[in-house]
């Protein structure tokens, strides 16, 4: 059971007169006759939405006679239509203890802070809605000045798309969420419009999902309905609810370009399922046993031995199932990239023990242990293709960006014209002008940086060195020190490097935000190429500011190899350390905090009520007070009604930050680099980078299940951009240990005595192209599938052939006549098909 429907009904705190109001309806029948003395309060939901206002249900559905019930005003009628009641739209009125339908909605919709009272009308309107929307294009002005109008319009274009909603209101009634959820028939219906794939029951084939076919399918239930229901995952609903929500055809058109949307609606985001309480038991808390053990020794011994076996291991399945293929690629290559670490690990240690015997980080073993890293980078790259494609299928996704991925909802299809092409490539030149521009910049700031600072350190240590034997000679005073230790001194010793830790951070969010900007000004097509676009500008910047230093320091500043291992051993320690500190602690500090003002503000809630009613805000009898002028509740209803609506754990939610894979990525990436660059400098980086990961595996795994928002089910058939950028790093690592052997060791000189330094050259730019080139050798000689995978491939390519063929057949054969649509073939015929293709 969803762990919201333990909540108690908070309305036992509201003082005499207000548990008498709320235990009268336990007592009364509903409308089917029986008796209802057993429910308890939390089986009673009222609709405020109604500007009758107090009626009660059962939760039968039924309607029982209530003592809220009241006179309705004459303008209740108009009042009525401007708030759009539905059969599929609960009002958000539910008291008590939410049921397990509750559970099930997909999104959620937040509305942008307004002046309305409960019940949707603006403060100090004359509360007449029939005035209607001009048909003009300042529709975005009308909606803001009219924010009750503009929500009526998103819940009917709500529930025209076949979307059922129930609205919840914050606690000083300003903020409207609407909760979203699709029928049976909605979603079936958008699977359909998505060309969703869903896999065969005959032959396991991933093909579009068609309502006529629909019994075909594996997920299709007959005992569920008289009919039979199709099944679909969280994910998939999700999807399916999103497309509804911003399509422009068949939808409810809540796109970025819309006047609608950008006028009421705050952002969408989607809700977290109950099965998200079995995500975090197999996934986060992998370790705990199922069942206590009788024995509490036993049971530590089982606890320690699940977590050191299962360190690596992750539901892969259910984390797609649930957060989508985005998401799960992601683990599943942080996974699949530690267990690949343990090879380097184990050659590292080696190496490491090396130096520390001879007390020399420049080791014989050095360019062969270059050499293994490269063909470990290119062997590791091929494998995850393979590892990646096997999953793309397994999960239904392969050649999803390339075949069926869907438009953009903020894309404007005005610039797709072929004459309007040049503008495109214009944006693009503006904005790699602008990016490379930026990259110059911080490189010019930190090479100014590092160079200042090695100025002072090579003064502070002469001062240092001479110190004693200038004031030995009795040449120079104690006073004259300071007037060494002048103001620039400090500048360059203090200043300097406080204001480059402050910097760089800095830039590093003002160009992210830049380039989120400039990405959105290009106007690409589909998710994946935005995202991509995105990455290939934020990225080389993160990066360029990150390897730097260990660049800098290890071929310019003296080719000083010692400190390049002391600096990235700093980086790995307190960087990725700390940050996976970060991921947790920061989150759940903000999240203790927000919960403990919404604590303090529901007590000052109740308190405030109490202290009316006690006051004499409620009259002898049970009287009732008018609200706002529109109709009469008791205070008890009032208090009930807000309290539920605003300890909703849906507003928790809302709080949460939302998450997305760039930040985990480029941490993962740069520690690639590390490992890959620089690991002849520090053979242990390997090492700490399999302990990092290990630990941060769990942490993001965390991250999810409990502080953040609930991402987007993005459908990926990969890591998509990542992989060629991981391709470039490993070239960039191949040069890279090149010159570290060449320039930073002596091993060169040792196995090639006399050479001239142009030889050097030429030695490091031949041993590089023929790494280089067995890199590529290594690529294309593995296939990038396995042989199941490529012959189910192959099978379902041959079965849309055949029944694209049949298809164009039957319509030369018999066209339809006008007005008349031709039918998809049906089962029986689908199944011929697969018999011939099999055969």
């Amino acid at each position: 059971m969803d762990r919201r429907s333990s909540r108690q009904q908070p309305a036992a705190t509201t003082g005499p007169a207000s548990a008498k109001a709320m235990v009268s309806p336990r007592r009364r029948r509903s409308a089917n006759g029986h008796g209802s003395a057993d429910r308890n309060v939390g089986e009673i939901f009222v609709d405020i939405e109604s500007p009758v206002g107090c009626t009660s249900h059962t939760a039968s559905g039924g309607t029982a006679p209530s003592a809220w019930t009241t006179s309705t005003p004459r303008k209740s009628s108009i009042l009525r239509r401007a708030a759009l009641p539905s059969a599929n739209d609960d009002g958000g009125t539910q008291i008590g203890a939410l049921s397990k339908v509750e559970a099930e909605f997909d999104f959620a919709i937040i509305f942008k802070p307004s002046r309305t009272d409960e019940f949707g009308v603006a403060e100090g309107s004359d509360r007449r809605l029939s005035m209607a929307p001009p048909v003009s294009s300042n529709l975005k002005a009308f909606y803001k000045k009219n924010p009750h109008k503009a929500s009526a319009e998103v819940l009917r274009r709500l529930h025209t798309a076949g979307l059922q909603t129930k609205r919840i209101r914050s606690l000083d009634g300003k903020k409207l969420l609407v909760k979203v959820k699709a029928t049976q028939e909605a979603l079936e219906h958008g699977a359909e419009q998505m060309k969703l794939k869903k896999q065969r029951r005959c032959d396991l084939m991933w093909v579009e999902f068609s309502t006529k076919l629909r019994s075909t399918f594996v997920d299709f239930d007959a005992t569920a309905a008289p009919e039979g229901v199709m099944q679909f995952l969280d994910k998939d609903k999700q999807s399916i609810v999103h497309f509804l929500l911003t399509s422009d055809e068949g939808g409810a058109g809540l796109n970025d370009h819309n006047e609608l949307f950008g006028a009421v609606v705050e952002h969408m985001m989607p809700l977290h399922k109950a099965n998200l309480e079995y995500l975090r038991h197999v996934w986060v808390s992998y370790w705990r046993p199922s069942s206590p053990a009788s024995n509490a020794w036993v049971a530590r011994v089982a606890c320690l031995g699940r977590l050191i076996r299962h360190c690596l291991n992750q539901p892969l399945d259910d984390v797609a199932k649930y957060f989508g293929e985005k998401v799960a690629f992601y683990f599943a290559w942080v996974e699949m990239y530690t267990k690949w670490l343990v090879a380097p690990v184990v050659v590292g240690i080696f190496l490491f023990t090396q130096q520390v015997e001879t007390a020399s980080l420049d080791q014989p073993l050095a360019p062969l242990y270059a050499l293994f890293m490269a063909v470990w980078a290119s062997s590791f790259l091929v494998a995850w293709k393979r590892r990646a494609n096997s999953l793309a299928y397994r999960w239904g996704v392969l050649g999803y960006e390339d075949d069926e991925e869907v438009l953009r909802p903020a894309f404007r299809l005005s610039t797709m014209s072929s004459r309007c092409s040049w503008k495109r490539w214009l944006k693009y030149s503006v904005t790699w002008s602008v990016v490379v521009g930026c990259i110059a910049a911080i490189l010019t700031i930190m090479y100014t940086a590092f160079t200042a600072r090695d100025r002072v350190e090579e003064e502070s240590l002469a001062i240092k060195n001479n110190l004693t034997a200038t004031l030995q000679q009795h040449n120079l005073t104690l006073s004259s020190i300071h007037d060494i230790l002048t103001p620039p001194f400090w500048l360059y010793c203090l200043v300097m490097p406080m204001l480059y830790g402050l910097c760089i951070p800095l830039l590093d969010i003002a160009f992210t935000w830049l380039a989120t900007k400039m990405t959105i000004w290009e106007n690409h097509a589909t998710e994946s190429a935005h995202q991509s676009a995105l990455i290939l500008k934020v990225f080389p910047f993160r990066c360029i500011h990150v390897f730097a230093t260990l660049y800098y320091y290890a071929f310019t500043a003296g080719n000083n190899l010692l400190r390049v291992a002391i600096q990235l051993a700093t980086f790995m320690l307190s960087g990725q350390m700390w940050n996976n500190v970060v991921k947790t602690g920061v989150p759940l500090l903000r999240r203790r905090y927000q919960l403990r003002r919404k604590r303090q503000a529901t007590t000052k809630l109740l308190d405030n009520d109490q202290r009316h009613n006690t006051g004499g805000g409620l009259a002898a009898g049970g009287s009732n007070m008018e609200l706002h002028g529109r109709s009469t509740v008791t205070r008890a209803q009032h208090q009930c009604l807000r309290l539920e609506h605003a300890t909703s754990e849906v507003w928790d939610e809302c709080h949460l930050d939302p998450y997305d894979t760039f930040d985990d990525y480029t941490e993962m990436l740069i520690q690639f680099g590390y490992v890959s660059f620089f690991t002849v400098a520090f053979p242990l980086a390997p090492l700490l980078a399999f302990v990092n990961n290990v630990v941060s595996l769990r942490v993001v795994a965390f991250k999810l299940c409990h502080t953040t928002q609930r991402p987007r089910a993005y459908k990926a058939s990969g890591i998509g951009i990542w992989l060629p950028v991981l391709h470039m790093m490993s070239v960039v690592a191949v040069i890279t240990n090149c010159l570290h052997v060449a320039f930073t060791t002596t091993q060169i000189e040792q196995y090639l005595p006399g050479i001239t330094p142009s030889a050097k050259v030429w030695v490091v730019f031949v041993a590089e192209h023929a790494v280089v080139a067995l890199q590529f050798c290594i690529a294309f000689a593995v296939p990038t599938m396995t042989p199941d995978v490529a012959a189910k491939v192959r099978l379902e390519r041959a079965f849309a052939k055949s029944a694209t063929a049949t298809l164009v057949t039957s319509f030369h054969t018999s066209p339809p006549q006008h007005g008349e649509v031709e039918d998809p073939p049906d089962e029986a015929a689908a199944e011929d098909i697969n018999v011939e293709l099999v055969l």
